[in-house]
Formats: structure tokens, C-alpha cells, sequence
């Protein structure tokens, strides 16, 4: 491109910029609504957990003025600073949604917390800040798929990995895999939202998003070593989105090819990966809001098919650990890598690390029954029993097992000399296998009962989300996140 040509971020300004209520076809804002009220639930979830209060010590440490809320806390900080409690707060139980359009990456983690605080500052409606969560999952998305050459993709819940597709996937890995790019998508798309709904021009809605560029590295090491660090990244970006457009209100001007410049995003991180022309494709037209893919289990996503599985065998065949002698997982090598090996890691996890690990969480969801965000504690993930039943699962390299009939295949051997075997291809949240709001309403409560004690309170919370455009102000909605 030449200095006179648009730039893609000034693409992605204008279509943010246009974006009204009423443009958004309907269906896209009941799922953005669907999501924002999931993603709540979670981050009350999370926000009781030890090393979300640690992370809260130090954001009560920031100056600023009371402008919106933390996830159960009465108590009012600086907007920057919310979103970035809250987000951490979301992405540390991995109960949060999948993006299926650019790469797998979590959307909502940074989007939604950057979209209510600025919104509960800016004392805008529910429809406001439903567009700019709108807003900001397709920017997110293309800026996954740009980097990750569309991993996934629509053919996720149905096609096979070909020859080309595994080579593009093993080069990913080997550039520092999806972890180090997982979280730049939500770093640039927090920018428009926050851009958006302190009503900045597109101009300005592109100079937040060449500010924001250079603030975020997210190494993915934290992962790799069952550290605390990947905790915090999503929270980093929702506070620094906010701030470039803050920034860029004040007048500072952003870089105008931070995407597509020769020291931009794509030269710099998508190596030889990148797809500059997935940033602009389809705006207004197709949208990737629709591919974001609620999650059932407080776990890594691709491993949910084994949960199912393990979880249905258990509950049909009326079985507990002492009945089962062996457990074999058929995987493809890239989840082996992750989720198996190295085998001593997985059979002795961190609070974090055994959110990964198929071992420890088939044991655990096997004793207890089912998985919540409290399945991690130091206490649980050292229990003698559970570290006893991970020891007797181990796993199948099968390539075939990544798509189709054949994924979460699960083989149980038993004691009494019987094998039981089950797959789960399409997951529930799936367009093949789509969730009901009973579901939806289920997790909410669940989750925010860490939080509310107060029944009356609870359902409050559940009715203020469920008509979410309606409201006058979010930060009406956002109060009911805390006890009265």
C-alpha cells in the first residue's frame, strides 16, 4: 500500500465507527448478548479465587477515579483498572468462550470487561455497549485470522486436516505457537471498543489502534511452565486498549500501518504465517461474532471432547475409580504434545497447569463428578486419589482422532475385565448441537453464586442480562455483579 491508500486499521476505524444498534442483524446481538452474560458469571467465578485477590491487591494500589465496577467488589476504580481486574478475573478459571473464526483464541476475556467499564464510565445504554462488543469480536477475530492463517476456521467442527494443514499448523508451533499471538487480537480489538464507546471518530478509532501496537509481547512461557504470568495477559490488554484510546482522544496519533507495515504486526509476529488480507474481508457482511463458541467445562477446549466422553461412560455405566484399570485417549500428536506430555508435569500440576492436562482433569472430573472453577485448588490438585487415577490414563497417537467420528475417543478397561469406549465430535455450543437459554442461565447462576449469596440478588443479575439492550445505563447491571 501507499501512504494514499486506506490502511487496514483505518478499514476496521470506519466500520466500527458506522456500527449502530441497528445495523447489527439480530441474531448477531442475541449472541454477543449470550456472551456478555456468560463471560460475567465467569469472572464472578473467578474473581473469589487466591490468585485473583493477589492480582486485586495491586490494582487497588492504582490511583484513579471511581468510574466502574470490579466483579464482587463494592468498592470503584478507574476504568483501566476494572477492566483489567475483570478480565483477569474471567481468564484465569478457562471457563471462557472460543473464537472459531481466527485462531481459537478467547475473545470475550478482553472485550467484554474493556466494553462495561468504559461503558459504566461513559454511562451508556445496553445497546451501546452491545454494539461495541459486537464491534470489537470482529475486529478480534480477523486480527486472529490475519495471524493465525485461520486455524480453525468453518470447517472446524466437521473437515480433516490435510497434509498442508498440519505443515501450516507444525510452523506455527515452531514460530512460538498460538500462545504468543493468542492475545494481540484482543489487545487491538479492546482499543475500538473503548475507542467506540467514548464516541471517537474513525480517525481517532485508528489511532488508538496504532498506539495500542507496541504494548503487548505475551510471551508464552507462563504456559509452558504452569506459571501465573498467562493470568494476566488478557487483563493487560483490556487496560491498555482502554488507555490508547484515551491517548488517542487527547490527540495523539497512532501508526497507520500497524497491521501491514514492514515493523507491523504481521511482519513482526505472524512470521511466515500471515494473512493481511483476512482483516478487512467481509466487514459488515459476514459476521465472525457467530463462530464464538461458549465452553461447558473450566478446562482447555480441546480437550472437552475427552471430558464428555469420560464423563458420559461414567454416568452410564454407574462407574467410579476404583472400577477402572486403564484409560486410553485417542489424540493427535499436537494435543499429545500439549495435554500429555511431558508426563510427569501433567500428572503433577499447578492451579494452572492442570487446566491442560487430560490426566488430572479426566481424575478429577471422574471422583468429583464434575468440573468447576474450584477443581484446581493446591489442595486439589495434589489429592493422593486423583494423582493415583491420572497415573492409569494415557493416550493413542492417532492423527485421525483431530476431526470426525473419531474425536474424544476415550477407552475405558475396567476391572472386571469389560472395555467401553465413547467418542464426542461435536460439543454442546456447537451450531450442530447449540445450547438453550436454560443452559445458558444454568452456568450464570452458577457461577455468580460465588459471589451472590442472596437468591433474590442472583436472579436479579440473570433477568438484568437476559435484557441487556434495554437497559438505560450498564452501570445499573454492572452493581448487581456484588453483594447489596
Amino acid at each position: 500500500m501507499s501512504d494514499k491508500d486506506q490502511s487496514y486499521a483505518e478499514a476496521l476505524a470506519d466500520f466500527a465507527a458506522g456500527l449502530t444498534f441497528e445495523r447489527v442483524p439480530s441474531q448477531v446481538i442475541e449472541k454477543a448478548k449470550t456472551h456478555v452474560t456468560d463471560v460475567i458469571g465467569v469472572g464472578m467465578a473467578g474473581s473469589t479465587m487466591e490468585w485473583c485477590r493477589q492480582g486485586m491487591r495491586v490494582v487497588q494500589r492504582l490511583e484513579g477515579p471511581p468510574e466502574a465496577t470490579v466483579f464482587g467488589q463494592a468498592k470503584r476504580v478507574a476504568a483501566p483498572n476494572a477492566a483489567m481486574a475483570n478480565s483477569t478475573a474471567i481468564s484465569g478459571t478457562d471457563y471462557d468462550d472460543t473464537d472459531y473464526s481466527g485462531g481459537g483464541f478467547h475473545m470475550s476475556r478482553s472485550v467484554v470487561p474493556a466494553a462495561l467499564a468504559v461503558g459504566e464510565m461513559m454511562h451508556a445504554s445496553g445497546e451501546q455497549v452491545l454494539t461495541a462488543v459486537v464491534a470489537g469480536y470482529e475486529v478480534a477475530s480477523r486480527v486472529g485470522a490475519a495471524l493465525l492463517l485461520d486455524r480453525y476456521g468453518p470447517r472446524a467442527a466437521t473437515a480433516s486436516w490435510g497434509p498442508e494443514d498440519l505443515a501450516k499448523h507444525e510452523r506455527m508451533r515452531q514460530q512460538g505457537g498460538p500462545l504468543v499471538r493468542g492475545f494481540i487480537p484482543g489487545l487491538f480489538a479492546t482499543a475500538v471498543v473503548a475507542a467506540k464507546l467514548l464516541d471517537l471518530d474513525a480517525r481517532q478509532i485508528a489511532s488508538a489502534q496504532g498506539l495500542v501496537g507496541g504494548l503487548g509481547s505475551f510471551l508464552g512461557q507462563s504456559h509452558r511452565e504452569g506459571a501465573d504470568g498467562l493470568h494476566l495477559h488478557a487483563g493487560w490488554a483490556a487496560h491498555a486498549g482502554i488507555l490508547a484510546a484515551l491517548w488517542a482522544r487527547e490527540g495523539l496519533r497512532g501508526a497507520r500501518f500497524i497491521y501491514e507495515g514492514d515493523r507491523g504486526l504481521l511482519s513482526v509476529i505472524g512470521g511466515d504465517l500471515q494473512d493481511a488480507t483476512c482483516l478487512a474481508r467481509g466487514l459488515g457482511e459476514q459476521w465472525n461474532t457467530m463462530n464464538n463458541v461458549l465452553k461447558f467445562f473450566p478446562a482447555a477446549h480441546g480437550l472437552h471432547h475427552f471430558i464428555e466422553s469420560a464423563k458420559w461412560l461414567a454416568h452410564e455405566h454407574h462407574l467410579n475409580a476404583d472400577d477402572i484399570e486403564k484409560i486410553e485417549c485417542w489424540a493427535p500428536a499436537q494435543r499429545i504434545e500439549s495435554h500429555f506430555l511431558p508426563r510427569e508435569a501433567k500428572l503433577h500440576p499447578t492451579p494452572y497447569s492442570g487446566r491442560f492436562s487430560v490426566p488430572y482433569l479426566l481424575a478429577r472430573m471422574l471422583i468429583d463428578g464434575e468440573l468447576t472453577p474450584l477443581s484446581y485448588t493446591p489442595e486439589k490438585v495434589t489429592q493422593p486419589a486423583v494423582l493415583a487415577l491420572a497415573r492409569r490414563v494415557t493416550y493413542v497417537a492417532d492423527e485421525s482422532a483431530w476431526f470426525g467420528e473419531k474425536r474424544g475417543l476415550v477407552i475405558m478397561q475396567l476391572r472386571d475385565g469389560r472395555t467401553l469406549s465413547r467418542s464426542t465430535p461435536i460439543l454442546l455450543g456447537f451450531p450442530k448441537r447449540p445450547y438453550t437459554r436454560a443452559d445458558i442461565a444454568g452456568k450464570l447462576r452458577a457461577n455468580a453464586k460465588f459471589v451472590l449469596g442472596d437468591a433474590a440478588r442472583l436472579e436479579q443479575l440473570v433477568d438484568a442480562l437476559e435484557t441487556l439492550e434495554q437497559a438505560q445505563d450498564v452501570g445499573g447491571v454492572m452493581q448487581l455483579t456484588h453483594p447489596a
